[in-house]
């Protein structure tokens, strides 16, 4: 297990100057659901021009299953980002390299995360 299980909180600026509270956490054995959601949102508004929603469905089955097997993995290491306790991005490393990087969409380009 790494040193990061739990991260302090920390309190940062968004460019709106309200505060915002940040914590960064491993990722709990039943958060497959959460995992599904931050990468269904980043992934469709990332990939809606090439592939429209309304002619590929996003694959929740597969990428829950997906999640379900990396969270049971004792090689891969997930953290979910959370501002003001709702998760905002989620993170995996594991078997020697980065595996994704996903950050909601409302949280894109904010800086809001550039503590992270």
């Amino acid at each position: 297990m790494s040193g990061l299980d739990r991260i302090s909180p920390c309190t940062t600026r968004s460019t709106a100057r309200s505060l915002l509270r940040f914590v960064i956490r491993r990722a709990r054995p039943d958060e497959s659901e959460t995992l599904l959601r931050i990468q269904r949102e980043a992934a469709v508004a990332a990939f809606a021009h090439i592939f429209p929603p309304d002619r590929y469905p996003f694959p929740d089955d597969g990428v829950r299953a997906d999640w379900q097997n990396a969270l049971a993995d004792p090689e891969i290491e997930i953290y979910v980002a959370e501002i003001d306790g709702e998760p905002a991005a989620s993170v995996a490393v594991g078997h020697g390299f980065l595996r994704n990087l996903y950050v909601l969409p409302q949280h894109q380009g904010t800086g809001r995360l550039d503590a992270a």
